[in-house]
């Protein structure tokens, strides 16, 4: 953030404490008009604006919109104030996760939710003008996760309801650069098909921890896959190698085969781009939301490779 000169004593102020943006604005605000999801600012007393501190000065760069932005402190949250060339708010974005420094790449970058704005009306001419609200919940549903691949609600399943910040390049990046550079690229790279243990013993003896089956579904756990993850985000699948077996009775007339698992492989994402390992820049252990935004929800937009998408 930057200050001018004539805003020393109001930057101290917010030093000793967070900007909350109601509180900050010179209209008299009543406390009803605060809401538990977000802020409720009535029309003709004062515009969402107003509670923006003026002191706060714009980023030097632009959001991948082209839009001018601000950066703001709400409820202990950050938020990006998006602003047309006309100095309007158009748009505010909620910091949802960033990624911490115990994995191999991606330290510090951050995805953005853009913040639900509903419109409540007066039902009749005694009661306060109309009502804009933001929303902080992320929206989220239990049930997310519906089957393979989907993702049920409208929200979740449009990624321009979603903002990425690339904390290497030090700037928002477009949905392409996202898709490109980070999901197919950065990704595959950092967990490396070659650089993954031969065995499940062996990726035990380096520090991976086996998943329970039903937390490695999209991998094939159901047809026998194990899925192994290390804490440095990368991921690896081994696929059951099978011994048949055959045997005939009642005098050649029915002949059984039997199966029997004698050990494990390796699954790469090269030969199998739809179960194989994929790197992961949140632990589902260390935040299952933040796993969500950051290793499952780019998959359900544009699968595992760029090949799938095209498919």
């Amino acid at each position: 953030m930057t200050f001018s000169a004539t805003d020393g004593k109001k930057k101290n102020e917010m030093d000793e404490k967070e900007l909350v943006p109601h509180l900050q604005s010179s209209h008299k605000r009543n406390k009803s008009e605060v809401n538990q999801y977000g802020y409720a600012f009535k029309k003709g007393i004062s515009s969402v604006q107003d509670c923006y501190f003026e002191g706060v000065g714009y980023e030097k760069d632009f959001l991948p919109s082209g839009n001018k932005y601000k950066i703001i402190k709400e409820n202990l949250r950050t938020v990006i104030a998006e602003f047309d060339d006309y100095n309007r708010l158009i748009n505010r974005w909620m910091g949802a996760s960033q990624v911490g420094t115990n994995v191999r790449g991606g330290h510090g970058d951050e995805i953005y939710i853009k913040l639900k704005k509903k419109i409540t009306k007066p039902k009749n001419k005694d009661e306060a003008e109309e009502k804009i609200i933001y929303h902080y919940k992320l929206p989220m549903l239990k049930d997310m996760i519906i089957d393979y691949l989907k993702v049920p609600d409208n929200y979740l399943s449009n990624p321009q309801n979603f903002m990425y910040f690339d904390a290497s390049e030090g700037r928002f990046i477009s949905q392409e650069e996202w898709r490109d550079d980070i999901h197919y690229k950065e990704r595959m790279e950092l967990n490396g098909d070659d650089q993954l243990p031969a065995t499940p013993e062996e990726a035990e003896r380096q520090g991976f921890r086996k998943l329970m089956w039903f937390k490695a579904i999209y991998h094939g756990s159901t047809s026998g896959n194990l899925k192994y993850v290390h804490s440095d985000g990368r991921e690896a699948i081994y696929e059951p190698i099978y011994k048949y077996t055959e045997k005939t009775l009642f005098k050649g007339k029915i002949t059984t085969t039997k199966k029997i698992i004698v050990g494990y492989k390796i699954m790469t994402f090269e030969d199998n781009p739809v179960q194989g390992p994929t790197y992961n820049y949140i632990d589902e252990s260390v935040s299952s939301e933040g796993h969500f935004l950051f290793d499952m929800l780019p998959y359900y937009w544009w699968q595992g490779a760029a090949e799938l998408v095209d498919g």
